[in-house]
This record gives structure tokens, C-alpha cells and sequence, in this order.
């Protein structure tokens, strides 16, 4: 499914963006997020495993194949927009180094995670009901 490949070259670009970072500790800071972010991809792999042997199963539950198209759909819009966060983080660090700034954005993105909702969240939760999609933005 794309919303793997979504995810992972949403990591690639967030850690090579962060890798570019010339302040050691504003570079390991950012770090930490691309790792948390890394470390979710197996399990973004397993639901997208789970989709396909659903979809093609007999009989099929339509009804659970869209959860996981939706759980997939909303992982792959979160680690987009924590790399758009971690992008515009590295922008201003560069126009103005503020290790500080570094920090709060950090704490923000880190309170993002995880980034896939829990399994219960896709076979549990009545229909109709969709995740938030938003991010919380620092001040």
C-alpha cells in the first residue's frame, strides 16, 4: 500500500533534513523525533500486512478493510505533517538559532506520538467515528 511508502519517505526526509542541522544538540534533539518516527514503521508495515490479507479474503469484512484504510490514511497524514513541523523547525533554526525554540518544538512534536493510533482504533470504534488529524502547534 502507498501509505507505506508515504510514512518511510516521510522519515527519510525529516532525518535528512535533521542530519543537515549544524548544532550538535539542536541536531539530537530533532533526532530523537525521527527516531520515534522510525520506530513506528514496523507496525505502520504490520496494519498495511493486515489490510492486504483482508482485502483479499473470503468473506470480506468491508466494514474492518476501511478501518485500516483509514488508520493507514491518517498514519500517513500525521508523519507528514511531523515532517512538515520538523522542516520548518530546521528552517528557523536556521534563520534564527534559538535553541530554546528547538526545545518547545521538540516537546511539541514529541507529544504528537504515537503517530499510528492504537489497533483498537480500527477494529474497536463504531463506524463513522475518524481520529483527529491535527497537530498541536507550539506558541
Amino acid at each position: 500500500m502507498q501509505e507505506v511508502q508515504r510514512c518511510e519517505q516521510a522519515v527519510y526526509r525529516a532525518a535528512r533534513a535533521v542530519d543537515a542541522v549544524s548544532s550538535t544538540q539542536a541536531r539530537h534533539q530533532l533526532q530523537t523525533v525521527v527516531r520515534r518516527m522510525d520506530a513506528e514503521l514496523p507496525n505502520i508495515r504490520a496494519l498495511s500486512e493486515v489490510g492486504r490479507g483482508l482485502t483479499g479474503s473470503e468473506p470480506r469484512d468491508d466494514v474492518v478493510v476501511r478501518r485500516v484504510q483509514s488508520q493507514l490514511d491518517d498514519a500517513a497524514t500525521r508523519f507528514s505533517m511531523v515532517t512538515d513541523h520538523v522542516l520548518e523547525t530546521v528552517v528557523e533554526l536556521v534563520a534564527a538559532p534559538d535553541l530554546s525554540r528547538v526545545h518547545e518544538q521538540v516537546a511539541v512534536l514529541r507529544e504528537q506520538f504515537p503517530l499510528l493510533r492504537p489497533m483498537s482504533a480500527v477494529f474497536g470504534p463504531k463506524p463513522g467515528s475518524a481520529p483527529a488529524r491535527a497537530l498541536v502547534r507550539a506558541a
